[in-house]
């Protein structure tokens, strides 16, 4: 059992700065069979805050010795907050920024495959599966919604001798709204224990 907690803050020393509360966990059950769990808060600073529980299920398949395949699939509840009352913009009266406040929850589902070995891995996910409507007021309704992420990720690690070795990887991430953006990485591993990328 694998338990993680994260918190970040932002702009620290400046009231309404950004902050994160994480909260995970996972384990390894029977029959290749996984499951865990993640409970957030992000406040993005201004007027939004998200809230939610994430529940996660993993199934891995032995394809031989070394290799395996693995299906994910997570059920999460978001809570988005937008308080617009205390907010101080340039031109009053603006429709996008209304001075209310109000709240919405939804669910949503994520799934992922990855294929791996002892030297390699790759695999793909996406994120709001069913694109769960915001219902938030004044936001045209087709623009109301979470949007679709697509992740492919894949890496690949060179030995080089008895004590160095390369490691490769790259992530391309993809939505409906926005540029692809690409990761690459290298970095040099020392004896399995230090690295510099």
């Amino acid at each position: 059992t694998t338990l993680s907690s994260t918190y970040r803050q932002q702009w620290a020393g400046f009231s309404g700065g950004p902050s994160t509360m994480l909260l995970s966990g996972h384990r390894s059950l029977p029959n290749g069979i996984g499951a865990g769990f993640v409970v957030y808060n992000d406040d993005m600073g201004g007027a939004f805050r998200q809230s939610g529980l994430e529940l996660t299920g993993a199934y891995s398949v032995l394809l031989n010795n070394q290799d395996a395949v693995s299906f994910g699939l997570s059920m999460k509840g978001n809570q988005f907050l937008y308080d617009g009352t205390e907010l101080e913009v340039y031109q009053s009266g603006d429709e996008a920024l209304p001075a209310i406040r109000e709240s919405t929850f939804g669910i949503d589902f994520n799934a992922g495959m990855m294929v791996y070995g002892q030297d390699y891995y790759f695999g793909m996910s996406v994120f709001n599966l069913i694109q769960d409507k915001l219902n938030f007021a004044g936001v045209e309704d087709d623009m109301n919604r979470l949007v679709r992420h697509f992740h492919f990720i894949g890496s690949y690690l060179y030995a080089l001798d008895n004590q160095w070795a390369v490691q490769t990887s790259a992530l391309l991430r993809m939505t409906n709204a926005t540029a692809p953006q690409l990761d690459l990485n290298v970095r040099a591993i020392l004896n399995g224990t230090a690295w510099v990328g």
